[in-house]
């Protein structure tokens, strides 16, 4: 088959599909449709005309009622939002700047007793050291001040008395080692050395 033919083939099936779409409207729904009306139209005719004009008259303005409903609904929906939105946005903004208020007060309260106890403490201190060193006691207290605020010196942590205690026992232990060593090399020098005869005579060369 060629490409003409399958094209061909292709068309006579949409129609088929098409016709039978199309019937299946017509005998479904079409011409029940139509029976009705024209039943209705028979039985009926001052009703049916009556009705008929005024559905046509009536489409238009029941579109457009629908439309107008929608599009106000939608509009007073996005206005809700955005007020609320807006509103919201105001409410948060105000408590934020009282919530900030609150936090640079609460830190100005707290500083005050904390500069007063620190300056009682550093006027204690200096007529204390004043009192009993003269003008070395102020100027302890000077580089104490100055310690306090601009040096961070890491301290060394204090030896514990078991350590030293340690380190004695090892040194005395250490200082044992070495004794007896020297002990036993002059010991050994001793045993080593040049036998006399038993009679106390050298013997010579």
């Amino acid at each position: 088959m060629g490409p003409d033919e399958n094209l061909a083939s292709y068309f006579n099936r949409s129609a088929k599909d098409i016709h039978a779409y199309a019937d299946r409207i017509e005998h479904g729904y079409a011409r029940p449709a139509l029976k009705t009306v024209k039943e209705l139209l028979d039985e009926h005719p001052i009703s049916f005309m009556f009705f008929l004009f005024f559905a046509l008259l009536s489409f238009f303005p029941v579109l457009l009622f629908l439309g107008c409903s929608f599009f106000v609904t939608l509009s007073f929906v996005l206005f809700a939002l955005s007020s609320a939105l807006l509103v919201s946005g105001i409410f948060i903004f105000t408590f934020a700047c009282i919530l900030i208020f609150v936090l640079i007060m609460n830190f100005c309260i707290a500083a005050l007793p904390t500069v007063a106890l620190f300056s009682a403490y550093s006027v204690i201190r200096l007529l204390t050291l004043t009192r009993s060193g003269g003008r070395a006691g102020a100027a302890e207290w000077v580089d104490e001040t100055k310690s306090f605020f601009f040096s961070s010196g890491s301290k060394k942590p204090p030896v514990k008395e078991d350590d030293e205690d340690i380190d004695g026992a090892s040194n005395q232990s250490a200082g044992s080692v070495v004794v007896v060593e020297n002990k036993e090399r002059e010991s050994t020098a001793t045993s080593n050395g040049p036998e006399e005869p038993a009679n106390g005579v050298k013997e010579e060369d």
